[in-house]
């Protein structure tokens, strides 16, 4: 049996009449036979030759005089979780390791933490994070190399402080949370991709993805803040993510929050502004 001996519809049906070889090997070898000649001839190996290596590197910063303060701040509210024998409410754990998340990511997260009125876009939206300062200087690294960049958050007011930030330092952006319009996505993405394109920065929520994003035009991605779980963050880039923070026990979240206490506690002011990013680059790749 050949390709071109399938003509009809009347020939496909006598060949896979499955009331005579059903189960049979004879019916595996014909689906084998048929199907071979539209399948390309590539195997993995072969396609990614083409492909310029993954590299991943984790960055690891320190807190800035603003961040500390409120870090500090929020663990004082409720010092007896330090001490508790983990009896806690698996709640209120959670909504204080939510809060030190939002102070890790931007102490603009809280109210009366920006300074003003009048409220302004300039330096202290970058200095006073840590993570700001170190995404200040990558930016224009990888601007420089000509490489569009793709920024995943799991906080939806993240991508806003980002929004703020490339306007004020003229980054052309387009954004893609759980609240874009279907039409507003579709024209975002094909903006992003299309050949010359002015955009530099993709921005997106952690939980927005899923089918239909295709933004393969950008070779570097940017984490600003990793999920709990590591699947997360790798679903997330591509393609849909159902996950969240109430799938961690109480032992593990109090194993955090002590973790961060002790470290934020014994450590001084981050001097990450004066580090070059190339040398948090490199220790990065080593640790």
């Amino acid at each position: 049996m050949t390709r071109a001996a399938c003509c009809s519809l009347q020939d496909f049906d006598s060949w896979f009449d499955t009331n005579n070889c059903f189960g049979d090997q004879k019916l595996i070898e014909r689906l084998h036979m048929v199907l071979r000649p539209f399948l390309l001839p590539h195997i993995k190996a072969e396609v990614e030759k083409s492909l310029p290596p993954k590299k991943e590197v984790k960055m690891y910063v320190g807190l800035s005089k603003m961040q500390r303060e409120w870090y500090t701040r929020i663990l004082m509210k409720d010092i007896d979780i330090l001490n508790s024998s983990g009896k806690m409410d698996k709640m209120r754990l959670l909504n204080r390791l939510m809060q030190l998340r939002k102070c890790c990511n931007h102490p603009y997260l809280f109210d009366g933490a920006e300074p003003g009125p009048p409220y302004t876009t300039d330096t202290h939206l970058v200095v006073n994070s840590g993570k700001m300062v170190v995404l200040d200087k990558l930016l224009p690294k990888v601007k420089e190399q000509g490489s569009p960049v793709l920024i995943f958050s799991q906080m939806t007011r993240v991508l806003d402080i980002l929004e703020d930030y490339c306007m004020w330092r003229n980054y052309e952006d387009c954004r893609l949370d759980g609240q874009t319009p279907h039409e507003e996505r579709q024209d975002s993405i094909s903006a992003f991709n299309s050949p010359g394109s002015s955009k530099f920065i993709f921005m997106l929520s952690t939980r927005a993805g899923g089918l239909g994003i295709n933004l393969a035009t950008a070779d570097v991605v940017i984490l600003y803040d990793s999920d709990l779980n590591p699947q997360v963050d790798l679903q997330a880039v591509e393609g849909s993510v159902d996950q969240n923070l109430n799938e961690l026990g109480k032992d593990e979240m109090l194993q955090m929050i002590r973790h961060g206490a002790s470290h934020v506690f014994a450590s001084k002011e981050s001097d990450i502004t004066d580090e070059d990013i190339d040398a948090i680059l490199e220790r990065g790749e080593k640790r």
